[in-house]
């Protein structure tokens, strides 16, 4: 059975909620798409993972990606679901037993946001689910060889990710994550000898596990590396050493909704100084009369337009028709 015992080893390493990673720090994509939020915006985050784990007589290798989005319904609140799934395989020379391994997770969290885009500290948590298989391709199974084994988990999770502008362009994103998963676990294989493959069950009791981690982002990039090493829990003296690296892009409508704010911002300008008699000329009426000044050179047709933009703009008190799209667009100031 130490070859049974070797495998739900591993099987157990594949899940920060086994008892043997209870207590982790990582340098990698925080849990959530970015380290703040405002009203109207939506963000999304795409990473690209590589892994490898290696133990005496054993190597397994995994390459997968990962997905997240995020709505934001006001500055304090939002809504966000993420999801994983890892590809590669396994060699385990001891067991003479090679094969591939499939994982992946999913979850969904509820934020409170206290501060914002220039520093400030988010609140997540939600339901967490995952999955793991892993199956050997041997063509006939020797005795105590495993055929294929796997197991799901499902519970909640809690977090807290903080956001410290560091430059224009630059963010650490620093948080904490806690777990708590349980679930079933199943392998099949040839345990008895004759022949016949058999199936064991298993529960998995509620495990509890704490995450530290630092996101470092730069503009929409975010890139990070983990390295740890893992004790095993036979009480021997060797190591599993644990290589994670990823690459994370960021995208979102947060230059759109950065521009409706400083439309919104001039529009209002413009029309209070319309209010106080038109005696004030905002910032953009003299854009325009500069504009029209600099191209009145050029003919009646550029001074025909210049009519319509300083009307269209309410740079003028007479009335008239608004032009359409198609008849004038403004130059771009």
């Amino acid at each position: 059975m130490k070859k049974i015992l070797m495998a739900v080893f591993f099987c157990g390493l594949a899940f920060p909620a086994s008892a043997q990673q209870s207590n982790s720090f990582q340098i990698s994509p925080a849990p959530i798409p970015y380290p703040y939020f405002e009203s109207g915006r939506w963000d999304g985050q795409i990473n690209g993972m590589g892994a490898s784990i290696s133990a005496p007589g054993v190597n397994m290798g995994l390459g997968g990606a990962s997905g997240s989005f995020r709505y934001s319904f006001n500055d304090f609140l939002a809504w966000d679901f993420a999801g994983d799934l890892g590809l590669g395989g396994f060699n385990m020379q001891s067991a003479g037993e090679k094969g591939y391994m499939t994982m992946g997770g999913f979850s969904t969290n509820i934020e409170v946001q206290l501060g914002g885009e220039n520093g400030g500290l988010i609140l997540f948590g939600g339901p967490a689910f995952q999955g793991f298989n892993m199956t050997n391709t041997a063509s006939s199974l020797q005795f105590e060889q495993f055929g294929s084994m796997g197991s799901f988990l499902a519970g909640g999770q809690f977090g807290l990710q903080g956001n410290i502008k560091i430059g224009q362009s630059a963010r650490l994103a620093p948080f904490v994550m806690m777990q708590s998963l349980s679930g079933n676990f199943s392998m099949t294989g040839n345990f008895i000898g004759n022949g016949t493959n058999s199936t064991i069950s298993q529960q998995i009791p509620t495990e509890t596990s704490t995450s530290y981690g630092l996101d470092l982002l730069i503009n929409d990039w975010s890139l990070g590396t983990f390295l740890q090493e893992l004790k095993q829990s036979s009480g021997s003296n060797s190591n599993v050493h644990t290589v994670v690296f990823q690459v994370g892009y960021s995208f979102g409508n947060a230059d759109e909704l950065a521009k409706e704010k400083a439309e919104a911002s001039l529009n209002g300008s413009e029309s209070q100084n319309q209010g106080n008699g038109g005696n004030q000329m905002s910032a953009r009426c003299q854009k325009i009369e500069r504009w029209c000044e600099e191209m009145s050179s050029r003919g009646p047709k550029f001074a025909q337009r210049c009519k319509k933009m300083e009307i269209s703009s309410n740079c003028q008190s007479s009335p008239a028709k608004q032009p359409s799209q198609d008849e004038f667009q403004a130059p771009k100031m």
